[in-house]
Order: structure tokens, then sequence, then C-alpha cells
């Protein structure tokens, strides 16, 4: 179904407030993920927050296309490889995931 006009419009709209909504997210959103409180702040001021920044313009510009083409999740994974590393759990990774999204 093709997107409308307004909703086009509305995701440009958006497209200025991708900071703000990402300070918003990285600070208020995922609270509710068990262990984000104990991370480091530059972790959360800049990797999570910068990975918020990067999922919201990709959703922003694809909003009018069916989905990421080329390699444009590869943030993704690296950052969900970072995280499995440090040893948090899968089902985190998704919560936050799911938490962003809702947010968003």
């Amino acid at each position: 179904m093709p997107l409308s006009q307004t909703a086009g419009a509305l995701a440009l709209r958006c497209e200025s407030r991708v900071n703000e909504l990402a300070r918003r997210m990285s600070r208020e959103s995922f609270e509710q993920v068990p262990g984000y409180t104990r991370l480091p702040d530059d972790v959360k001021d800049l990797e999570i927050a910068a990975t918020v920044r990067y999922g919201a313009r990709l959703f922003l510009r694809r909003v009018t296309r069916s989905g990421p083409g080329g390699d444009e999740l590869w943030l993704f994974r690296e950052r969900a490889a970072q995280r499995a590393e440090e040893g948090v759990p899968p089902h985190l990774l998704l919560r936050a995931h799911a938490l962003g999204a809702y947010a968003l």
C-alpha cells in the first residue's frame, strides 16, 4: 500500500527531531531494560544514542519503501555482536529493539 502524502510529510517533519528523539529514547525508553541503568553514561549518550539516531533516520528515509536496502542494517548487527561479547542476553537486545520501535 502506498504511503499517503500526509504520512510522507509527517516523516519529513520528524527527521529534524531525530537527535531529540534519540536522547529521549536512550534516557527514558531503554531504562525499562534490565541492566541498562548500570551502563556507563558514555555508552548510553554516545553509542546507544548514535544507534538510535541511525535507526530513526533509516526508518524515516525508508518509510515510503518496503524496507532497508543494501547493507543498511550493518550497525545493528555490529552492536548486537558487541553486546553479545559483553554477555548481554539476546532477549534483552530484542526487548531494547522493540522498545525503540515503540518509542519511534
